[in-house]
């Protein structure tokens, strides 16, 4: 199955994020209290088997538990509704996917709408004005340190969904970065010297995932997010066929980007003790 979030190095990195109290484990699961809620950090995907149902309804006879980012055809989730559980879908959307042949960058964008090249258009006059830097063995520590900066400088920071305010996200992916079991695309954008705006990728087993972008106030006005993403698929589909999934998030840059669909969802299992909060 390919499922980096079922991989060594994922669940490892959980534990360099989170307090260690906070995390149940069995063979393929992981459950962390985040946010008030029991959440399961395996998406899309993936393997369970007996003793995972067996610890799954221990854990839910006084605990909903909350699962994330996984695709409505998942034989994972058919297990559960099998299983007996309550499930109650949270949400449900189309995740965007992005498929461009290697050398076709050109004919993708004269393939889309006319609201996608008009956001060529724009990306290609925002982009004249800004400098971008791709990480390296080199500059990894120094980009991430302009990442924090414009993590920090967003009105992710003013609404407390930053990467530290998110339980200290950026660790998680700090580690991921120095693993040899990734490869990660890192893009940081500057004005002059100041950084503005960064996109981050992950790829797995020949699939690339939009884990995380941001931009500052004037990173936003100059679209800086979005053209270092833009960026980033116009340099890897240069040289390799692309398969890029947008991850679970339900955004109208990436249906404007995306070529295919995959439906995902959010999903609780509701405990069946109404007295679990009392």
């Amino acid at each position: 199955m390919n499922n980096f979030t079922q991989e060594y190095v994922w669940r490892t990195s959980l534990y360099i994020r989170f307090k260690f109290k906070d995390i149940s484990s069995t063979k393929n699961l992981d459950l962390v209290n985040y946010f008030d809620k029991l959440t399961c950090f395996q998406f899309f995907d993936s393997n369970i088997n007996e003793d995972d149902l067996t610890f799954l309804k221990a854990k839910n006879k006084n605990e909903d538990i909350y699962f994330k980012y996984i695709d409505a055809d998942a034989n994972f989730l058919k297990i559960i509704k099998e299983s007996g559980f309550n499930v109650e879908v949270i949400s449900l959307w189309e995740a965007g996917q992005l498929h461009i042949k290697k050398g076709k960058f050109s004919d993708y964008c004269s393939s889309k709408s006319n609201n996608f090249k008009r956001l060529i258009r724009k990306y290609l006059t925002k982009s004249k004005s800004l400098m971008f830097v791709s990480a390296n063995s080199n500059n990894l520590f120094k980009l991430w340190k302009d990442i924090l900066y414009i993590d920090q400088s967003s009105w992710k920071y003013e609404e407390e969904s930053d990467m530290l305010n998110m339980d200290y996200e950026h660790l998680q992916y700090i580690f991921l970065c120095l693993s040899n079991s990734y490869s990660v695309d890192i893009l940081v954008a500057y004005i002059e010297d100041e950084p503005i705006a960064y996109s981050f990728l992950l790829k797995d087993k020949g699939i690339y995932y939009a884990v995380k972008w941001g931009a500052t106030k004037i990173g936003r006005l100059q679209m800086g997010g979005i053209c270092c993403l833009i960026k980033q698929i116009e340099n890897i589909s240069r040289t390799q066929d692309l398969y890029m999934d947008f991850w679970g998030r339900d955004n109208t840059i990436y249906d404007r980007l995306k070529t295919h669909s995959k439906e995902r969802m959010n999903f609780m299992i509701r405990s069946k003790n109404e007295n679990k909060n009392s």
